[in-house]
């Protein structure tokens, strides 16, 4: 029993997030080498949300949540990373997994280039 809790029964709490899903990142490319200033549309993100890509290669600073549909940051691209897509993806601050909306009619994915 918690507290003042008086029927005897274990009490059930369902803890909820509501995944960010980025839907789009413009501009959609980035060279090697370079720091671009971008902004990821999507749904659902909350402020201290990071921005990451799933492959590990670029790195995203200055990140700010403009609204729970956009956000703002600048793109690292190191001057020996691979060309071709990148998969960006959003963790808001509870932790919660983002979901990789990427599919034929929407990308959330930066593609680097030389």
């Amino acid at each position: 029993l918690a507290g003042t809790d008086t029927n005897a029964l274990r009490d059930v709490f369902v803890i909820a997030w509501r995944e960010p899903a980025p839907t789009s990142v413009n501009p959609s490319s980035a060279s090697r080498g370079s720091t671009t200033p971008v902004t990821i549309n999507g749904s659902r993100f909350e402020t201290g949300a990071k921005v990451y890509d799933v492959s590990g290669v670029l790195s995203f600073t200055n990140v700010v949540v403009q609204s729970t549909t956009q956000i703002t940051a600048e793109v690292t691209v190191p001057a020996g990373a691979p060309l071709g897509l990148r998969w960006v993806n959003v963790q808001n601050p509870d932790g919660g997994p983002g979901v990789d909306s990427g599919s034929l009619n929407s990308c959330n994915c930066l593609t680097v280039t030389n």
